[in-house]
């Protein structure tokens, strides 16, 4: 049913805080997604460097590529494997963080943040001395920038569920973590 302009109506105070909590948690996944991504290229990198494959997404984590490298010509298979495992680590992490991240905790961006931060000074490191993979430093720079405002979605969350709980006497919230 419509307004008699024809118009649609305004949803309720009810609706309408649940819809901003719906585009928060939206966007708090979103920014999230990176961390993921982060987390997949990350051992998919590895495992290829393993394979014999000569290349590698330019968004996983830099510190596993240069383990990948080191092991692959200084220890051969056994070397690779251990790099592989060191991989499926960093990943496991990034992806617990992911999981935590995408239902809104604020602590899960700011550790992947800062992860992603460190191991993005070593991909510039590099890139000063060898004067190639900017675009690493590039794309970790973006990936930073979406992780860092999933800090401030998360936040935003937090703020529209204890609004909600507040509005509702006797509700006690509790679908995002700290």
């Amino acid at each position: 049913m419509g307004t008699i302009y024809g118009g649609a109506t305004a949803a309720a105070p009810g609706q309408q805080s649940a819809l901003q909590i719906a585009a928060v948690q939206a966007m708090c996944r979103r920014h999230a997604g990176w961390i993921g991504i982060v987390a997949v290229l990350t051992v998919v990198n590895s495992a290829g460097v393993a394979a014999g494959l000569d290349w590698n997404f330019l968004m996983g984590l830099g510190i596993t590529t240069i383990i990948d490298i080191f092991a692959k010509k200084g220890a051969g298979t056994a070397g690779s494997v251990v790099a592989v495992a060191v991989a499926v680590i960093a990943g496991a992490l990034f992806g617990l963080l992911w999981n935590f991240a995408r239902k809104g905790a604020s602590w899960a961006f700011l550790v992947a943040g800062i992860l992603y931060a460190l191991d993005t000074l070593v991909y510039l490191l590099l890139a000063m001395a060898a004067g190639a993979l900017w675009l690493n430093v590039a794309l970790h720079g973006l990936a930073l920038f979406y992780i860092f405002k999933g800090v401030g979605s998360a936040g935003s969350l937090k703020k529209l569920l204890a609004q909600q709980a507040a509005a509702v006497p006797g509700v006690i919230s509790s679908s995002a973590p700290s």
